[in-house]
């Protein structure tokens, strides 16, 4: 906050109402990374819920956020998964937010098993779908290929990437 650095701290957040926003504004946040089921299969098995549900959960949270004055961001865990398996599940939901007062969409490897022609082609087909929307991709490094798929989704013209600095993080 002294150093007027508060906006660029980006704090990770549930769908769950408000709890997660008041903990972060008490906090000082101004920005929440909402953390958001990117594959049909973690929607149903880990929430027990359809699409419908859990769309609507998360439009339930963006609407507070609004009204706290916190800038949103969702992070779509799983997404991997949900475009090997399910990409009609990443298409409603994008379909549901597209219009949503949303500043990224990260597109994350969370096991970090994809190869780089998926990772250019998921991108790829992400921004060719929602050429308006703002992309991130987050590699992880499980398998060692984060540094290549990295330039894979920079090819395929995502607007942001996540990285490690310094040797510190879970990415490359």
């Amino acid at each position: 906050k002294e150093h007027n650095h508060l906006e660029k701290v980006e704090v990770l957040g549930f769908v769950d109402g408000d709890t997660s926003l008041k903990w972060i504004q008490n906090a000082g946040g101004k920005v929440n990374n909402l953390l958001m089921k990117g594959s049909l299969k973690h929607c149903r098995t880990q929430l027990r819920k359809e699409p419908e549900e859990h769309i609507a959960d998360v439009k339930n949270v963006l609407a507070h956020a609004r009204e706290m004055g916190i800038r949103m961001n969702i992070y779509f865990e799983d997404w991997l998964n949900g475009m090997r398996n399910s990409p009609e599940y990443m298409y409603q939901v994008l379909d549901a937010l597209k219009d949503e007062s949303i500043d990224r969409f990260m597109l994350p490897d969370t096991l970090g098993i994809l190869n780089q022609q998926e990772t250019y082609d998921f991108c790829a087909d992400m921004i060719r779908r929602y050429p308006d929307l703002n992309f991130d991709f987050h590699a992880h490094n499980d398998y060692g290929v984060a540094t290549a798929n990295t330039l894979a989704a920079i090819e395929a013209g995502v607007n942001g990437v996540h990285c490690t600095v310094n040797g510190m993080g879970e990415r490359a």
